[in-house]
């Protein structure tokens, strides 16, 4: 037995068209730019906090975005070995139900349906 859940997501061009808008429109198109862009937000300002010569800082704050997407697929790539990974699977697997629960109502494009099955096998 397995529980489906689908998720609710945002209509397009509810942000409005002025600038702030339509870059947060841009932003919230797919769930690929809105983790990229959440994932680099924070490596930015772990970046910014440290106590890292400057040089650093900057080659981390250019880079962040690149370390985003690496970081993303990553994540993804893990979620597919997730049977074989034991708890950390499970964990993981659970961690990216949370995150499309919290941001779902963000993103326009459509998160994928999630199921859990309810009885082990």
């Amino acid at each position: 037995m397995e529980l489906q859940i689908k998720f609710a997501t945002r209509t397009a061009g509810s942000f409005g068209t002025s600038p702030a808008g339509l870059v947060m429109e841009w932003i919230t198109k797919t769930w690929l730019r809105f983790t990229c862009c959440l994932l680099s937000a924070v490596i930015v300002l772990i970046a910014l906090s440290s106590g890292a010569p400057a040089s650093e800082k900057l080659t981390l704050i250019v880079l962040a975005p690149v370390m985003s997407i690496v970081y993303w697929y990553m994540l993804l790539f893990m979620l597919l070995l997730c049977q074989y990974l034991g708890l950390v699977g499970r964990v993981l697997a659970h961690v990216l139900v949370i995150y499309f629960f919290l941001f779902s109502r963000l993103v326009v494009q459509q998160s994928p349906k999630v199921e859990l099955p309810l009885t082990k096998n």
